[in-house]
Protein backbone atom coordinates (compact mmCIF):
# COMPACT_ATOMS: atom_id res chain seq x y z
CA UNK A 1 0.00 0.00 0.00
CA UNK A 2 1.49 3.62 -0.85
CA UNK A 3 0.15 6.95 -1.98
CA UNK A 4 -0.17 8.03 -5.75
CA UNK A 5 2.75 10.33 -4.81
CA UNK A 6 5.45 7.91 -3.32
CA UNK A 7 4.38 5.92 -6.45
CA UNK A 8 5.76 8.65 -8.68
CA UNK A 9 8.80 9.19 -6.65
CA UNK A 10 9.36 5.26 -7.29
CA UNK A 11 8.94 6.19 -11.02
CA UNK A 12 5.83 4.98 -11.88
CA UNK A 13 4.27 6.96 -14.76
CA UNK A 14 0.59 8.47 -13.89
CA UNK A 15 -1.08 6.30 -16.33
CA UNK A 16 -0.06 3.02 -14.63
CA UNK A 17 -0.88 4.83 -11.59
CA UNK A 18 -4.44 5.33 -12.98
CA UNK A 19 -4.59 1.81 -14.71
CA UNK A 20 -6.10 -1.12 -13.23
CA UNK A 21 -2.55 -2.66 -12.12
CA UNK A 22 -3.15 -1.10 -8.98
CA UNK A 23 -6.28 -1.45 -6.55
CA UNK A 24 -7.86 2.53 -5.69
CA UNK A 25 -9.51 1.82 -2.08
CA UNK A 26 -9.24 6.05 -1.83
CA UNK A 27 -8.34 8.70 -3.74
CA UNK A 28 -4.80 8.98 -3.59
CA UNK A 29 -3.82 5.89 -2.28
CA UNK A 30 -2.91 2.79 -4.52
CA UNK A 31 -2.46 -0.97 -3.54
CA UNK A 32 -1.32 -4.18 -5.13
CA UNK A 33 -4.19 -5.73 -7.04
CA UNK A 34 -7.77 -5.90 -6.39
CA UNK A 35 -8.82 -4.67 -3.71
CA UNK A 36 -10.60 -6.42 -0.73
CA UNK A 37 -12.70 -5.33 2.51
CA UNK A 38 -9.98 -5.45 4.79
CA UNK A 39 -7.62 -4.02 2.58
CA UNK A 40 -9.78 -1.21 2.21
CA UNK A 41 -10.29 -0.43 5.79
CA UNK A 42 -6.29 -0.83 6.15
CA UNK A 43 -5.45 1.91 3.68
CA UNK A 44 -8.43 3.80 5.88
CA UNK A 45 -6.22 3.36 8.94
CA UNK A 46 -3.13 4.26 6.74
CA UNK A 47 -4.62 7.67 6.00
CA UNK A 48 -5.15 8.88 9.92
CA UNK A 49 -3.15 10.94 11.46
CA UNK A 50 -1.89 9.86 15.17
CA UNK A 51 -4.59 9.58 17.78
CA UNK A 52 -6.98 8.59 14.58
CA UNK A 53 -8.75 5.30 14.49
CA UNK A 54 -10.67 2.96 13.10
CA UNK A 55 -14.61 2.52 15.09
CA UNK A 56 -17.99 1.56 13.78
CA UNK A 57 -18.28 -1.91 11.85
CA UNK A 58 -14.89 -1.00 10.79
CA UNK A 59 -13.13 -1.33 14.24
CA UNK A 60 -15.80 -4.30 14.65
CA UNK A 61 -14.66 -6.08 11.60
CA UNK A 62 -10.91 -5.98 12.47
CA UNK A 63 -11.75 -7.31 16.32
CA UNK A 64 -12.70 -10.53 14.97
CA UNK A 65 -15.96 -10.37 13.78
CA UNK A 66 -17.28 -12.78 10.57
CA UNK A 67 -17.83 -11.29 7.27
CA UNK A 68 -21.14 -13.00 7.72
CA UNK A 69 -21.81 -10.45 10.29
CA UNK A 70 -19.87 -7.41 9.09
CA UNK A 71 -19.55 -7.12 5.10
CA UNK A 72 -19.41 -3.54 4.80
CA UNK A 73 -22.69 -3.23 3.30
CA UNK A 74 -25.86 -1.70 4.58
CA UNK A 75 -29.35 -3.36 4.88
CA UNK A 76 -30.32 -2.51 1.49
CA UNK A 77 -26.71 -3.67 0.26
CA UNK A 78 -25.07 -0.39 -0.12
CA UNK A 79 -21.29 0.21 0.52
CA UNK A 80 -20.88 1.53 4.08
CA UNK A 81 -18.26 4.20 4.67
CA UNK A 82 -14.80 3.05 6.57
CA UNK A 83 -15.72 4.15 9.97
CA UNK A 84 -13.42 6.22 11.74
CA UNK A 85 -13.12 8.60 15.07
CA UNK A 86 -10.49 11.52 15.03
CA UNK A 87 -10.23 13.53 18.60
CA UNK A 88 -9.39 17.05 18.81
CA UNK A 89 -6.21 18.59 17.44
CA UNK A 90 -6.22 15.96 14.53
CA UNK A 91 -7.62 16.42 10.69
CA UNK A 92 -8.16 13.40 8.77
CA UNK A 93 -8.76 14.48 5.19
CA UNK A 94 -12.85 14.15 4.31
CA UNK A 95 -12.78 11.45 0.88
CA UNK A 96 -15.71 9.71 -0.28
CA UNK A 97 -15.94 6.33 1.14
CA UNK A 98 -14.69 7.68 4.86
CA UNK A 99 -16.78 8.64 7.48
CA UNK A 100 -15.18 10.87 10.15
CA UNK A 101 -16.31 10.64 13.19
CA UNK A 102 -15.08 14.40 15.63
CA UNK A 103 -14.75 13.40 19.18
CA UNK A 104 -13.88 16.41 21.96
CA UNK A 105 -12.11 14.37 23.83
CA UNK A 106 -8.56 12.14 23.37
CA UNK A 107 -10.06 8.41 22.51
CA UNK A 108 -8.89 5.33 23.62
CA UNK A 109 -7.50 3.29 20.84
CA UNK A 110 -5.79 -0.10 20.88
CA UNK A 111 -3.51 -2.13 18.08
CA UNK A 112 -5.32 -4.86 16.84
CA UNK A 113 -3.59 -6.82 13.53
CA UNK A 114 -1.30 -3.50 13.47
CA UNK A 115 -4.31 -1.11 12.91
CA UNK A 116 -5.51 1.38 15.87
CA UNK A 117 -8.97 0.82 16.49
CA UNK A 118 -11.22 1.70 19.41
CA UNK A 119 -12.79 -0.68 21.88
CA UNK A 120 -15.64 -2.66 21.14
CA UNK A 121 -18.54 -1.29 23.61
CA UNK A 122 -17.41 2.26 21.75
CA UNK A 123 -17.59 1.02 18.22
CA UNK A 124 -20.60 -1.41 19.03
CA UNK A 125 -22.29 2.56 20.02
CA UNK A 126 -20.87 4.72 16.90
CA UNK A 127 -22.12 2.21 14.51
CA UNK A 128 -25.59 2.12 16.31
CA UNK A 129 -25.59 6.04 16.47
CA UNK A 130 -24.11 6.09 12.62
CA UNK A 131 -26.67 4.23 11.16
CA UNK A 132 -29.86 4.29 13.59
CA UNK A 133 -31.63 1.48 12.62
CA UNK A 134 -32.93 -1.17 15.14
CA UNK A 135 -32.25 -3.91 13.35
CA UNK A 136 -29.02 -2.85 12.78
CA UNK A 137 -28.37 -2.05 16.22
CA UNK A 138 -30.11 -5.93 17.52
CA UNK A 139 -27.65 -7.79 14.98
CA UNK A 140 -24.67 -5.65 15.52
CA UNK A 141 -25.47 -6.56 19.83
CA UNK A 142 -26.11 -9.88 19.21
CA UNK A 143 -22.97 -10.64 17.26
CA UNK A 144 -20.61 -8.59 19.62
CA UNK A 145 -22.07 -11.14 22.27
CA UNK A 146 -21.69 -14.24 20.77
CA UNK A 147 -18.08 -13.56 19.31
CA UNK A 148 -17.38 -12.11 22.95
CA UNK A 149 -15.95 -8.86 21.84
CA UNK A 150 -17.42 -7.70 25.00
CA UNK A 151 -19.80 -8.63 27.55
CA UNK A 152 -22.99 -7.38 28.21
CA UNK A 153 -21.86 -5.74 31.52
CA UNK A 154 -18.88 -3.76 29.26
CA UNK A 155 -22.02 -2.84 26.88
CA UNK A 156 -24.06 -1.34 29.88
CA UNK A 157 -21.33 0.48 31.86
CA UNK A 158 -20.78 2.41 28.45
CA UNK A 159 -23.93 3.17 27.86
CA UNK A 160 -24.23 4.24 31.12
CA UNK A 161 -21.59 6.66 30.94
CA UNK A 162 -22.90 8.04 27.88
CA UNK A 163 -26.26 9.38 29.08
CA UNK A 164 -27.83 11.39 26.75
CA UNK A 165 -25.99 10.74 23.68
CA UNK A 166 -27.17 9.71 20.18
CA UNK A 167 -27.93 6.14 19.88
CA UNK A 168 -27.69 5.54 23.87
CA UNK A 169 -31.93 4.70 23.72
CA UNK A 170 -31.85 2.63 20.62
CA UNK A 171 -28.29 0.44 22.19
CA UNK A 172 -29.69 0.27 25.99
CA UNK A 173 -33.12 -1.51 23.87
CA UNK A 174 -31.26 -4.03 21.42
CA UNK A 175 -29.06 -5.06 24.97
CA UNK A 176 -32.03 -5.94 26.58
CA UNK A 177 -33.02 -7.80 24.14
CA UNK A 178 -30.19 -9.48 23.02
CA UNK A 179 -29.30 -12.80 22.33
CA UNK A 180 -25.98 -14.03 21.74
CA UNK A 181 -27.14 -17.91 20.45
CA UNK A 182 -28.93 -15.46 17.14
CA UNK A 183 -26.49 -17.63 14.59
CA UNK A 184 -26.90 -15.26 11.90
CA UNK A 185 -27.93 -11.76 10.97
CA UNK A 186 -31.48 -13.03 9.56
CA UNK A 187 -32.18 -14.28 12.79
CA UNK A 188 -31.69 -11.27 14.71
CA UNK A 189 -33.99 -9.35 12.62
CA UNK A 190 -36.75 -11.83 12.76
CA UNK A 191 -36.80 -11.63 16.25
CA UNK A 192 -36.77 -7.71 16.12
CA UNK A 193 -40.23 -8.03 14.27
CA UNK A 194 -41.54 -11.43 16.48
CA UNK A 195 -41.41 -8.65 19.97
CA UNK A 196 -43.03 -6.31 17.60
CA UNK A 197 -46.03 -8.34 17.32
CA UNK A 198 -46.36 -8.33 21.43
CA UNK A 199 -47.17 -11.88 21.32
CA UNK A 200 -44.11 -12.87 23.19
CA UNK A 201 -40.27 -12.49 23.59
CA UNK A 202 -38.95 -16.07 21.83
CA UNK A 203 -35.18 -17.40 22.72
CA UNK A 204 -32.50 -18.15 19.68
CA UNK A 205 -31.34 -21.43 18.59
CA UNK A 206 -33.43 -23.94 21.49
CA UNK A 207 -32.58 -27.27 21.55
CA UNK A 208 -35.77 -29.53 21.24
CA UNK A 209 -35.72 -33.18 22.83
CA UNK A 210 -38.86 -35.04 23.15
CA UNK A 211 -39.93 -36.55 26.88
CA UNK A 212 -37.67 -39.70 26.80
CA UNK A 213 -34.43 -37.02 25.71
CA UNK A 214 -34.23 -37.68 22.48
CA UNK A 215 -33.09 -34.98 20.04
CA UNK A 216 -35.91 -33.43 17.53
CA UNK A 217 -34.29 -30.61 16.30
CA UNK A 218 -32.50 -26.80 16.75
CA UNK A 219 -35.33 -24.19 16.31
CA UNK A 220 -34.44 -20.86 15.21
CA UNK A 221 -36.19 -19.33 17.80
CA UNK A 222 -38.63 -20.76 20.10
CA UNK A 223 -41.04 -18.99 23.13
CA UNK A 224 -41.86 -22.29 24.88
CA UNK A 225 -44.30 -21.23 27.19
CA UNK A 226 -46.39 -20.63 24.08
CA UNK A 227 -45.30 -23.19 22.56
CA UNK A 228 -44.77 -21.65 19.15
CA UNK A 229 -41.65 -22.07 17.35
CA UNK A 230 -40.04 -19.96 14.08
CA UNK A 231 -37.66 -20.84 11.83
CA UNK A 232 -36.22 -18.82 9.20
CA UNK A 233 -35.00 -20.62 5.74
CA UNK A 234 -32.02 -18.65 3.80
CA UNK A 235 -31.15 -19.61 0.29
CA UNK A 236 -28.70 -22.39 1.84
CA UNK A 237 -32.51 -24.32 2.64
CA UNK A 238 -33.05 -24.53 -0.89
CA UNK A 239 -29.81 -26.83 -1.88
CA UNK A 240 -29.58 -30.19 -2.19
CA UNK A 241 -31.40 -32.95 0.71
CA UNK A 242 -31.81 -29.54 2.96
CA UNK A 243 -35.71 -29.49 2.04
CA UNK A 244 -36.02 -32.77 2.97
CA UNK A 245 -33.99 -32.68 6.35
CA UNK A 246 -35.76 -29.61 7.17
CA UNK A 247 -39.48 -31.10 6.43
CA UNK A 248 -38.54 -34.09 8.89
CA UNK A 249 -37.38 -31.71 11.99
CA UNK A 250 -40.70 -29.95 11.31
CA UNK A 251 -42.61 -33.19 11.55
CA UNK A 252 -41.05 -33.98 14.20
CA UNK A 253 -41.63 -30.67 15.97
CA UNK A 254 -45.48 -30.41 14.71
CA UNK A 255 -45.64 -34.27 16.37
CA UNK A 256 -44.86 -32.98 19.88
CA UNK A 257 -47.46 -30.22 19.85
CA UNK A 258 -45.50 -27.17 18.91
CA UNK A 259 -46.59 -24.46 16.00
CA UNK A 260 -43.70 -23.62 13.58
CA UNK A 261 -43.79 -20.34 11.64
CA UNK A 262 -41.74 -20.42 8.89
CA UNK A 263 -40.66 -17.14 7.15
CA UNK A 264 -38.09 -16.32 4.04
CA UNK A 265 -36.47 -13.20 3.28
CA UNK A 266 -38.88 -11.83 1.65
CA UNK A 267 -40.88 -11.62 5.01
CA UNK A 268 -38.19 -9.41 6.68
CA UNK A 269 -39.57 -6.68 3.78
CA UNK A 270 -41.13 -3.73 4.53
CA UNK A 271 -40.59 -3.85 8.18
CA UNK A 272 -40.81 -7.49 8.79
CA UNK A 273 -44.91 -7.43 7.50
CA UNK A 274 -44.89 -10.73 6.26
CA UNK A 275 -42.62 -12.37 9.50
CA UNK A 276 -45.25 -10.45 11.80
CA UNK A 277 -48.30 -12.57 10.00
CA UNK A 278 -46.79 -15.91 9.98
CA UNK A 279 -46.48 -15.22 13.76
CA UNK A 280 -49.52 -13.57 14.25
CA UNK A 281 -51.16 -16.88 12.39
CA UNK A 282 -49.36 -19.42 14.23
CA UNK A 283 -49.85 -18.05 17.77
CA UNK A 284 -53.39 -18.02 16.87
CA UNK A 285 -53.07 -21.68 15.69
CA UNK A 286 -51.46 -22.77 19.67
CA UNK A 287 -54.01 -21.01 20.92
CA UNK A 288 -56.88 -23.23 19.41
CA UNK A 289 -55.08 -26.17 21.09
CA UNK A 290 -56.54 -28.07 23.85
CA UNK A 291 -54.89 -28.25 27.04
CA UNK A 292 -52.26 -30.89 27.12
CA UNK A 293 -48.81 -31.69 28.77
CA UNK A 294 -46.19 -30.44 27.19
CA UNK A 295 -44.69 -32.81 25.19
CA UNK A 296 -41.18 -32.03 24.76
CA UNK A 297 -38.15 -30.50 27.40
CA UNK A 298 -35.18 -28.24 26.19
CA UNK A 299 -31.35 -29.20 26.01
CA UNK A 300 -28.53 -27.62 26.82
CA UNK A 301 -27.88 -25.04 23.76
CA UNK A 302 -24.87 -25.31 22.16
CA UNK A 303 -21.58 -23.50 23.42
CA UNK A 304 -20.97 -19.91 21.55
CA UNK A 305 -17.95 -19.38 19.55
CA UNK A 306 -16.19 -17.60 22.30
CA UNK A 307 -16.78 -20.54 24.65
CA UNK A 308 -15.35 -22.44 22.83
CA UNK A 309 -11.98 -21.09 21.36
CA UNK A 310 -11.49 -19.42 24.69
CA UNK A 311 -12.75 -16.26 26.72
CA UNK A 312 -13.63 -12.86 25.29
CA UNK A 313 -11.77 -10.73 24.28
CA UNK A 314 -11.61 -8.05 26.67
CA UNK A 315 -11.85 -4.14 24.51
Amino acid sequence: MFSYAEGRRRGLSPGVLRGPTYGKPFRGIRTQGETDLDLTISAAAYLLPDGAGLTGWSALRVRGLPGDWVDGRGRGMQPLPVRVEAPPGTQPRLRPGLDVVRRDAAIELTEVAGLPVASAPVAWLTEIARTRDRVVAQVLTDAVLRFGLASAEDLAQLLAASAGRRGVRLARRALELADPWAESPRESEFRVYWVDTGLGRPLANQVVLDREGNFLGRTDLLDEAAGVAGEFNGAWHREGLQPWSDEVRLRGLRGIGLEVAVVGGPDLHRGGLGAKAAIRQTYALAARRPPFAPRWQLGARPPLPWQRHGPPRRP
